[in-house]
């Protein structure tokens, strides 16, 4: 059921901001959107069947720390 909401959630978000880049004729954010909403897409999906995922906090850190040491 949570799968279903999921789905129909990201439908509901697609319809709203779709057609308007569609008029608008912004194709590349069109593209944009749609890479960024599979992603979330997959996240949300993953989480949901309980597949463990990374946390990005982790990452960001480490990237952070590392850009800090660039600067000493």
């Amino acid at each position: 059921m949570s799968v279903l909401a999921l789905i129909l959630v990201f439908a509901a978000v697609c319809l709203h901001e779709v057609p308007a880049l569609i008029r608008s004729k912004f194709w590349r954010e069109l593209v944009v959107f749609f890479c960024v909403a599979g992603l979330a897409f997959a996240l949300g999906l993953l989480m949901l069947i309980g597949v463990e995922t990374p946390n990005p906090a982790v990452w960001m850190d480490s990237a952070a720390k590392w850009m800090i040491s660039l600067f000493r």
